[in-house]
């Protein structure tokens, strides 16, 4: 997202405070727009009165669609945003736009199976879920993929205040049809609302992508996804442990813990899965800071030290590469810093935030800020390895990162079914967020003392 984090820093860098507002609030609906879109639907349709059909019975199938639709399409994402950004870099953005329309049909047919299968799941009988609730839990489906596939190019776009305006307008199209659904709304509709709002939302990023960039197909698309498939699995791969690490204690929690929700068949474990739906609101601020200035910066640093290394004598370039790699790890303590002010905050306004939640358990909120602190630097660091072409260390420590998270959950919930039953919940993804962190670290280390010479091979 380069691109677009040049830009919003020039917005910033501008004297007028409504500039700087525009690129913070541009920043945060990139970064997190279908996540903040889905927070305040959610938070309308569980303030309504009377529910026809049981609040429970929606939001189960919601909540694994967010889980399983992430798993599933996290492969063809970063396959994507490997062959986009070698489109970018020779400069063919309309073929992006046509390689775009080509990976919105599987990331489409995909997630449509996958939403088939919750269904399938959640009511084997067919006597929860009318036909409403279904057309709108597929629209969902293919809104919500889809437009986690667009806003891979939307640093592409120079109309940040149109995409800023499609935001607001499917937020506000989506609140005043579930104020008109009236006092006493059915889960089918609902749904069929919430389904509309994420498929309209999606169309229009479509919409304003094609309407700057009208397409090109790509003629050797086949070649280029077999070349990445190729050279760039360990990439694609990397992409689904991340999500998979995400995830894990919380399918563990389901397991281990879960109840039915109403009617259903999906099991959650509520008092968690709340912490974690609002704390993932926090990685906004490191990960606007990561999109706005610490990508950009390295970006600037990347090309002074690549051009070194095609023209410049042997010192010029270690010289240049010990200043990129000083930018490297200042702007992960400075994202450190930004992630951790925020943090400190949200700690400080916890009572206030468990009268406005009673259902927010104050130590499993807690846990929860620390393991999203954790986990965006953890991208963070995994996003400059892939800059510098280390797959193989992102790739391990992204495996490591899952199956650590995974072990170290298990042995919490050993542990606090036979010896510690005051263990809190989450030690194990702390634990193994934090681990992933420190061996994300000196793996990065490591990439720096013989970078010139991997680059160079690479390029050469």
């Amino acid at each position: 997202m380069a691109g677009i984090g040049f830009t919003l820093r020039k917005i910033v860098g501008r004297s007028y405070m409504s500039y700087a507002l525009q690129a913070a609030f541009t920043g945060v609906f990139i970064v997190a727009g279908p996540w903040i879109l889905s927070i305040i639907n959610l938070t309308i349709i569980t303030a309504s009165p009377d529910i026809e059909g049981g609040l429970e019975n929606l939001y189960g199938p919601l909540v694994y669609g967010f889980a399983f639709f992430f798993l599933g399409n996290a492969p063809l994402h970063y396959l994507f945003t490997r062959v986009s950004a070698d489109l970018v870099y020779i400069r063919q953005e309309r073929q992006v736009m046509g390689a775009l329309l080509v990976f919105l049909v599987p990331v489409g047919l995909l997630g449509l199976v996958i939403a088939l299968g919750i269904l399938r799941f959640a009511d084997p009988s067919g006597s929860i879920f009318d036909p409403t609730f279904r057309l709108g839990f597929l629209l969902f489906a293919l809104g919500l993929n889809g437009s986690w596939l667009v806003l891979i190019v939307v640093s592409l776009l120079r109309w940040y205040v149109r995409l800023l305006g499609a935001f607001l307008v499917s937020m506000a199209m989506s609140i005043g049809l579930i104020f008109l659904l009236g006092q006493q709304p059915s889960i089918g509709q609902l749904m069929l609302v919430y389904g509309i709002s994420n498929f309209l939302l999606t169309l229009a990023l479509v919409g304003l992508c094609l309407w700057e960039y009208p397409p090109k197909m790509v003629f050797d698309l086949e070649n280029r996804i077999r070349e990445t498939l190729t050279q760039f699995w360990r990439l694609i791969l990397t992409g689904w442990f991340y999500a998979a690490g995400l995830w894990s204690e919380k399918i563990l929690y389901w397991i281990a813990y879960g109840e039915p929700q109403g009617r259903t068949r999906v099991y959650l474990f509520a008092p968690y899965d709340f912490a974690v739906y609002l704390g993932n609101l926090t990685l906004i601020a490191g990960m606007v800071y990561f999109v706005i200035y610490a990508e950009t910066n390295f970006s600037i640093y990347l090309r002074k030290f690549l051009s070194a290394l095609d023209h410049r004598p042997y010192t010029d370039i270690q010289a240049s590469m010990v200043r990129l790699k000083r930018t490297v790890f200042s702007e992960i303590r400075t994202i450190t810093l930004v992630q951790g002010i925020m943090v400190a905050i949200l700690l400080g306004v916890t009572a206030y935030l468990t009268r406005l939640f009673p259902q927010l358990v104050p130590s499993i909120w807690i846990m929860n800020l620390g393991i999203v602190f954790f986990q965006v630097v953890l991208i963070c660091i995994l996003n400059f390895l892939f800059y510098v072409n280390q797959f193989r260390k992102a790739f391990g420590c992204a495996v490591f990162f899952f199956l650590g998270t995974c072990t170290l959950t298990i042995l919490e919930l050993f542990f606090r079914s036979a010896y510690i039953p005051t263990l809190p919940l989450g030690t194990g993804a702390i634990l193994g967020s934090a681990i992933s962190v420190a061996l994300g670290l000196v793996l990065l280390e490591k990439s720096f003392s013989h970078l010139d010479r991997l680059l160079y091979v690479h390029r050469n």
